[in-house]
């Protein structure tokens, strides 16, 4: 599948070094990496896979004492790296590692802004190259060793085709005359940043299907979702493989006095309710006794542009004229012009070039392809939305 191309596996810092210096001063490189979110309580990144033209390379970096010569090359901007879908690579890395990918070309992007039926990294490749990818290790543990011959194997997939795609790719944006967009759309993920766990104390009020829940049998989900956090710690699992949050919601709903009640809501002989189940019903009986005060929800992102609401007339014309270019420019709806994006300029209401600046989510090659049509859009609408005169209204009826 791989052909000759030679797979190196870097478990040493001697080796990370050796391997790194292949790596420098090339074009690009092609990056990927697999972490255990699926697995472990807290996650983090097990491999890191680069690949170079003539090697694929696999980074344990779980036997290795940091990426030392390896940061300094993932956040040169003078070096592209070329990874497929790289929000959570780009997090991760910065969560992990404190460093920051420069020089992104993301191949998910691209082929978003060329319009391309499916966007999986196994079908790109597949209707590019026809590689049929293995994706058996998806959702494999890769904090486990040892890594098998066939572990190393799927891990290259994932980089071993990347900087092939990208000329592929590549050229096709600038015949369709996307290059700069897509390389303003990579300088922007590079600015995100890891928004995983922040402890707050209304962290349990995130939990679906909790809106109707009382005072009581909201203190009951606090002490229910501080075991779960309790157990998933000391037993190194994600939350939702301990208990689901629909069962928490259940639970502090009908608050179970014994296994009996318990059994009711939950199948009595599930592992569930043997493992946790005097634990739950313990909880329910202390969050009925707790007397501390109910923390807020913990705040949601205000409105990116802070401008106050959006003129409703303005978003309907706005979202008219993202219909009219997505059949003209060929570019999913969300790409032309997101709905936050559109909301915001109602809220904004700018009237020059300049003030589209003020617009937090537009990017630099809306404004330059799209400015002028958005200014006119906008005036139509705010004209749209304002009251008719009574001698207009008369005028109208009598014709």
């Amino acid at each position: 599948m791989f052909g000759d191309v030679p797979l190196v596996l870097v478990d040493c810092d001697e080796a990370l070094a050796a391997a790194v210096d292949a790596m420098r001063g090339l074009p690009a490189i092609a990056v990927d990496l697999e972490a255990d979110s699926f697995h472990h309580y807290r996650e983090k990144v097990c491999l890191i896979q680069v690949s170079i033209p003539g090697t694929d390379f696999v980074i344990d970096t779980l036997a290795i004492s940091g990426l030392g010569p390896l940061a300094e090359l993932l956040q040169d901007p003078d070096q592209v790296k070329v990874l497929h879908g790289c929000d959570y690579d780009v997090v991760s890395l910065k969560r992990d590692y404190d460093v920051s990918l420069a020089g992104l070309f993301d191949t998910m992007i691209a082929a978003q802004f060329l319009n391309l039926p499916r966007l999986g990294l196994a079908d790109l490749l597949g209707g590019t190259f026809a590689v049929d990818l293995d994706k058996r290790y998806q959702r494999h543990d890769w904090a486990r060793r040892p890594l098998l011959d066939e572990h190393l194997e799927y891990a290259r997939g994932d980089t071993h085709w990347l900087l092939a795609l990208r000329e592929v790719l590549q050229y096709r944006l600038e015949r369709a005359g996307w290059s700069q967009a897509v390389a303003e759309e990579c300088e922007l993920i590079q600015k995100r940043e890891w928004q995983g766990r922040t402890p707050d104390p209304g962290d349990f009020l995130r939990i679906k299907g909790i809106s109707g829940l009382d005072a009581t049998s909201t203190r009951v989900l606090r002490a229910l979702y501080e075991y779960r956090e309790q157990q998933a710690s000391s037993m190194d699992r994600p939350v939702f493989k301990v208990i689901p949050d629909r069962v928490l919601a259940l639970v502090a709903q009908r608050q179970p006095k014994d296994l009996d009640e318990l059994g009711v809501l939950v199948r009595k002989t599930s592992a569930l309710v043997r493992q946790h189940g005097h634990a739950l019903v313990a909880a329910v009986a202390q969050g009925l006794e707790d007397e501390r005060p109910l923390p807020s929800a913990p705040a949601r992102k205000k409105a990116r542009s802070g401008h106050g609401p959006a003129n409703a007339s303005v978003v309907e014309s706005l979202k008219t004229w993202r219909s009219r270019q997505v059949a003209k420019d060929n570019l999913p709806p969300a790409i032309i012009g997101s709905n936050a994006v559109l909301r915001d300029l109602a809220a904004v209401l700018p009237s020059t070039l300049d003030q589209l600046s003020e617009v937090s989510e537009l990017r630099r090659w809306q404004i330059q392809r799209y400015g002028a049509e958005l200014l006119e859009v906008v005036a139509q609408g705010i004209e749209a939305g304002r009251p008719q005169s009574k001698s207009r209204r008369r005028r109208r009826r009598r014709t």
